[in-house]
């Protein structure tokens, strides 16, 4: 996340901003921590996104919590033809799979990461077994340069 401006050199509103951005942060992590029956999804806006009608009804339905009632993958590539031969813009599936592509990739390095982080959290165990009070963990993986460790 990012860090608060170096003292003296931020104005009020720098820090209004910060300040609601810390808080937007938090919300969206306590949505996601709790989980529940609708999935936080971002906003789709037509402003400024140059996304029609069409393309925003067709990313809501791929959003769809029941898989049997999501568009399959040829009622997706025909209707993004058909919004290609519509606006007689023959790049636009180009810029669209682009963008798929890149999504998919962030995705990717996405769950890499939320992995990484699970991983660590689950394999670790108390440097002192016996205290408790000690909050203090080390990672399973160190065990194998530190043979000598007993537990």
């Amino acid at each position: 996340m990012e860090r608060l401006p170096k003292e003296g050199s931020s104005t009020p509103l720098t820090l209004i901003n910060h300040v609601h951005e810390e808080r937007l942060h938090a919300e969206i992590l306590y949505k996601i921590k709790r989980g529940g029956a609708a999935p936080i999804r971002p906003e789709l806006t037509r402003d400024g996104d140059g996304m029609d009608q069409a393309l925003n009804s067709l990313v809501t339905d791929c959003w769809n919590e029941k898989p049997s009632e999501r568009p399959s993958s040829e009622r997706i590539c025909s209707q993004l033809r058909g919004m290609v031969n519509a606006s007689n813009k023959t790049n636009l599936m180009d810029h669209l799979f682009a963008m798929l592509e890149q999504h998919t990739e962030e995705l990717e390095r996405e769950v890499c990461r939320y992995d990484v982080v699970k991983n660590q959290h689950k394999f670790r165990i108390p440097i002192n077994p016996g205290n408790h009070d000690n909050q203090e963990i080390l990672p399973l993986y160190s065990l194998q340069w530190a043979p000598t460790l007993v537990l």
